[in-house]
């Protein structure tokens, strides 16, 4: 390993980035940007994740008080109405408008009514009835009629003919008895009957009636001799039946005579047109059907195609000096003579055979429509005779048909007059029971229903109003919450790339025989991030520390080198907390000489090296506490010197101090190729791990990235953000 590659940097210097470095840096911009605007306002649905345990807890815990106060102090109340109805009028049955006897100002005398009702005079006659003298409250109350008046409810709702009487208490029973005994009272106190004697009228109306019934029987008998000579009382049916008859009969002669036109025209056409040509594809059709059926064409052609078979056969053998080629030749030529003469006459006949089909086809059509036209002339004769029959028959009917009519309009005047007599008299009998003016229109019944509870909406109100309470409650505590809680949360507030994640667990064992697949997962994939961090070579040596102790960085750092080790790799693992030391105390090496000895008289490393079960795994501890630590790290030339025995190792692991409670980590960071931050999920906040990043850099070190410690990847939370990290990625790619 080169020395010159692990010299510290100037403090001026401006390290360059690494490959590793530039592309994590790009990534969390794009991540940044990808979530500015959820950082930017309040994420209901993220709050709702982090801290629903305590909203349910706030809104069961006060909307269950409520509501049981709700329904324990607040009671129903019912309601019975009865109802009156006053007519706008003086009520007629049947009489027309000029008899309907509306009154003038209706809505003084509602008034009235309304004032009446509430009479102490009909509400003491209503207290005497014996359903309302039996009632608890009759007693109790020292002025009934005054509390009765208090309590009961007149009202006439707008555009109405109603009077409404109602009356609210918490006992259903008792509400109906003393409506309906205020009704009752009402009615006997106002109504009163006013009838006419119309006695006159019914003596004019019944003499009337008499007379015309008399002329109505003369006039049916009329209708009746006259029904007896034409052979029915009505005209009407057979004039009808006449009609549409002769209706469908023109409608026939006319499709005879459009069929008589049509067939001579066509008759016309066909014998002015000439002998129409046959189309070139109908003789190519026609020729086609000739060549392929003709038998002499068949054998010339089959003659022809052996010829050629003899010719090629021979020229093939014996070459064009054979002797019987020329007389072969001769043969062929004739054939093909013979051919075409023979294609040339039935082309000739073909042409022949088209006009006499065209000329059969035209003389066929001829003779049909000759035969369609002297039908539909023979047709049409006959239905103009059977027209002409019908308009005579009409006629005469229709003569009849004035005569009766007459005689019938005569008798229906007579009906009607009778019968405008006849109700009338049934008009003013009814009117003369004619209701009041004022009427009971529905009588009061026990509710069954409450009219006013208030419980329901004060329940809703209650419960909304907790589930407002808890919301508040949630938000304020999530808005006070600096904790860092997934990927997200690193790589918006801090700016550097998680490296890995590292789920909850109470042991620090080998991978091989780690419990969970998951976890052994995860520490592989923080093994890859470290090994190609830097490109293809990775880092050599690398610091882990965290801003506050019990975050995880002495496990991650003991199995980050476990699985470098496992990969083939040589790796050295340091405690470098000399206060704790608790690698030290894990790998079973306490008050044994180690670091601080190193660091303090320069012993040899080699004897200071305690082997481990990991096999490529060498370990050394911390040594017995010493209070100069801190003092030894910054001495000249003491980490120099520790980094040279760096070189015989391929990854160096440092488990430093907390980055926020010693400067000795700060110190190591400035030395080191990378430096790793660990964090713990729900447990770091920002503020710490911002200045635990602050001083690193300060200091000189390289923070390649954050690992997430203590993860549960059962919290919805955790799952939400890893799938937003994961789309950001896809994204990128």
């Amino acid at each position: 390993m080169n020395e010159s590659s692990h010299q510290p940097q100037s403090s001026h210097e401006t390290p360059k980035p690494t490959r590793f470095e530039a592309s994590n840096t790009l990534f969390s911009a794009t991540a940044n940007d990808d979530t500015s605007a959820q950082t930017n306002s309040v994420q209901p649905m993220t709050i709702l994740r982090r801290r629903w345990k305590l909203m349910l807890t706030v809104w069961l815990a006060v909307a269950i008080p409520l509501v049981t106060f709700v329904w324990l102090h607040f009671e129903s109340e019912y309601e019975s109405v009865g109802v009156i109805r006053v007519a706008p009028y003086i009520p007629r049955i049947l009489f027309r408008d000029e008899d309907s006897g509306l009154l003038p100002l209706y809505g003084a005398f509602v008034t009235t009514q309304i004032q009446l009702i509430t009479n102490p005079t009909v509400l003491t006659q209503a207290l005497q009835t014996p359903e309302v003298k039996n009632l608890p409250w009759t007693v109790s109350v020292p002025d009934p009629v005054a509390y009765l008046a208090e309590k009961l409810e007149v009202t006439n709702p707008p555009n109405t003919e109603l009077i409404n009487l109602s009356m609210q208490g918490r006992d259903p029973k008792g509400l109906a008895p003393i409506v309906n005994a205020v009704l009752k009272a009402y009615m006997e106190a106002v109504v009163e009957e006013d009838q006419q004697d119309d006695r006159a009228k019914l003596d004019l109306l019944y003499r009337k009636q008499s007379d015309l019934e008399t002329d109505l029987k003369n006039r049916h008998n009329e209708l009746y001799e006259m029904a007896n000579i034409f052979g029915t009382a009505s005209l009407g049916s057979r004039q009808d039946t006449a009609f549409e008859c002769l209706q469908e009969l023109q409608i026939q002669l006319r499709k005879a005579q459009v069929t008589r036109v049509t067939a001579q025209a066509r008759l016309e056409t066909l014998k002015s047109r000439p002998v129409p040509s046959a189309t070139t594809n109908e003789l190519e059709q026609l020729e086609q059907e000739q060549l392929d059926t003709d038998q002499e064409l068949a054998s010339l052609i089959q003659a022809k195609v052996r010829a050629d078979q003899d010719y090629a056969d021979l020229s093939q053998q014996f070459g064009s000096q054979h002797p019987n080629l020329a007389s072969l030749q001769h043969k062929r030529e004739d054939l093909q003579a013979r051919i075409h003469q023979r294609q040339r006459a039935i082309a000739k006949s073909v042409q022949i055979l088209a006009i006499q089909k065209a000329q059969k086809m035209i003389h066929d059509e001829l003779r049909e429509v000759e035969e369609r036209l002297a039908e539909a002339a023979q047709t049409e004769k006959a239905l103009q005779k059977v027209v002409d029959e019908e308009l005579d028959k009409i006629t005469h009917m229709g003569r009849n048909a004035v005569q009766l009519e007459a005689l019938r309009e005569k008798a229906e005047q007579s009906k009607q007059l009778y019968d405008a007599v006849l109700q009338r008299i049934q008009h003013i009998e009814v009117e003369r029971q004619r209701p009041a003016r004022v009427t009971i229109a529905s009588q009061a019944r026990e509710p069954k229903y409450a009219a006013r509870d208030k419980r329901p909406k004060l329940t809703v109100v209650s419960i909304m109003g907790a589930l407002f309470l808890a919301t508040l409650l949630g938000i304020f505590m999530d808005s006070h919450d600096t904790s860092v809680h997934c990927e997200n949360d690193v790589q918006r507030h801090l700016g550097i790339p998680v490296l890995g994640k590292r789920s909850l667990t109470d042991h620090l064992g080998s991978l091989k025989h780690a419990d969970d697949a998951s976890i052994a997962e995860e520490i592989r994939s923080l093994r890859g991030s470290v090994l190609f961090a830097n490109g293809s070579n990775g880092y050599c040596s690398v610091l882990v520390t965290s801003p506050n102790p019990k975050e995880g960085k002495t496990r991650m750092a003991g199995e980050l080198a476990q699985t470098l080790a496992e990969s083939g790799r040589k790796v050295l693992l340091i405690d470098a907390d000399n206060r704790k030391q608790d690698l030290t105390k894990q790998f079973g090496h306490e008050n044994q000489p180690g670091l601080a000895g190193l660091l303090a008289n320069g012993s040899d490393l080699t004897g200071l090296l305690q082997p481990t079960n990991t096999n490529g795994l060498v370990f050394l501890p911390s040594g017995p506490y010493c209070e100069m630590f801190s003092e030894l790290l910054v001495r000249p030339g003491t980490l120099e010197r520790i980094r040279r025995s760096f070189n015989d190792y391929d990854h160096v692991i440092i488990d430093s101090p907390p980055a926020l409670l010693s400067n000795e980590s700060g110190i190591w960071a400035r030395h080191m190729d990378a430096t790793i931050l660990v964090l713990r999920a729900d447990r770091s906040t920002r503020e710490e791990a911002t200045a635990a990043k602050t001083c690193l850099t300060q200091m000189g070190g390289r923070i390649i990235g954050a690992i997430l410690n203590g993860i549960d990847p059962r919290n919805l939370h955790y799952r939400q953000c890893y799938k937003r990290q994961y789309e950001v990625t896809l994204n990128q790619s």
